[in-house]
C-alpha cells in the first residue's frame, strides 16, 4: 500500500512460533484487524500523521507453516524478501523504514530488534548498495495485547496489577511516539 510520506512500514500478519495460522485479511486490514489498525491510526494520529501517510509492506512477503519451518528457511525466506524491500526502497524513493514487532525480529533478530523497540534507537541497515535509516516500534498487536491485559486486571479488580499495567504502557506508549516523533523530522 501506498503512502505520501517516504516512510516504509514494514510488518509481519503471520506466526514465528508454531500454533493456529491467522486469517489471512490482507484485503481488509492492513494489521491483521480493525483494532490493530485502529491502535497504528491512534499512534500515529498522536504525531499528526494518518495510516494514509505511509507505505506499507510485508516482511516476510509469504507467511509459511512455522511448525515445519526450521530458522535456517526463515533466514532464506529474510533474504529474499529483502530483494523485494530494496526495490520497493528504490521505486518509492523511500528514507525511513518503521520496522513492526515480528517484522523487527526477522529483519534484525529478536536482541536487536528488542532493543531498539525498547530504546527508541534507529539504526542505519545497510540494504543493496547503500544504507537506509530504520526504527524498530512494538507492533500493534502487542500494544493491543497490553490494553487488553489492562482491561483484565481492571474487571478483577485486581488494583495493583491495573496499576502496573497503567504504568508499563504509558512508558511504552510515550516512548513510541518519540520515537515516531524524532524519525519522522528527519524525513519531512
Amino acid at each position: 500500500r501506498s503512502g505520501r510520506l517516504p516512510v516504509l512500514v514494514l510488518l509481519h500478519n503471520g506466526l514465528l512460533a508454531p500454533g493456529p495460522a491467522r486469517l489471512d485479511r490482507s484485503e481488509q486490514f492492513v494489521f491483521g484487524s480493525r483494532e490493530e489498525d485502529e491502535l497504528f491510526e491512534r499512534m500515529v494520529s498522536a504525531v499528526g500523521k494518518t495510516p494514509g501517510d505511509f507505505h506499507f509492506q510485508e516482511y516476510t512477503a509469504c507467511h509459511f507453516n512455522a511448525d515445519r519451518s526450521l530458522p535456517e528457511d526463515w533466514n532464506e525466506r529474510g533474504r529474499n524478501c529483502l530483494t523485494h524491500l530494496n526495490d520497493t526502497i528504490v521505486r518509492e524513493n523511500i528514507r525511513l523504514l518503521l520496522v513492526t514487532g515480528p517484522a523487527a525480529v526477522l529483519l534484525l533478530g529478536e536482541e536487536k530488534a528488542h532493543a531498539m523497540a525498547t530504546g527508541g534507537e534507529g539504526i542505519r541497515l545497510p540494504l543493496g548498495d547503500g544504507e537506509i535509516p530504520a526504527m524498530a516500534i512494538r507492533s500493534p498487536a502487542a500494544l493491543l495485547a497490553l490494553e487488553n491485559k489492562r482491561r483484565r486486571a481492571g474487571e478483577r479488580g485486581n488494583e495493583s496489577a491495573y496499576k502496573q499495567i497503567v504504568g508499563q504502557e504509558k512508558v511504552i506508549k510515550k516512548s513510541i511516539v518519540s520515537a515516531l516523533r524524532q524519525a519522522l523530522q528527519a524525513v519531512e
